[in-house]
């Protein structure tokens, strides 16, 4: 399979949009923050330009479990993120695709 040179800038730029991103997802991570709110304002830094979208739901996993725990906007999710938390956070930016 043969990528075209547009293709190859799409994929290089939807990793430089989610390195970026979480780069800035670090600055919201505070003590308190909701689960929800830190899911709403990933896929808010993810998507705010024109042609990219999320590769996946992100995943925010806390504590014990290890990955892909979905967070979906859901008005339920009642977990906030704890002084100690160890938080991990997958991402993907698809862009034109």
């Amino acid at each position: 399979m043969s990528l075209t040179r547009e293709e190859l800038q799409d994929l290089f730029l939807a990793g430089k949009i989610a390195h970026l991103a979480l780069d800035q997802i670090e600055k919201h991570l505070k003590p308190g923050i909701s689960i929800s709110a830190l899911y709403d304002s990933i896929v808010r830094i993810i998507t705010r330009k024109e042609g990219v979208n999320l590769a996946f739901p992100p995943n925010i996993s806390v504590n014990e479990c290890a990955a892909h725990d979905t967070a979906a906007p859901d008005p339920m999710e009642k977990r906030t993120v704890s002084r100690k938390a160890l938080i991990k956070i997958d991402i993907g930016a698809n862009v034109n695709g």
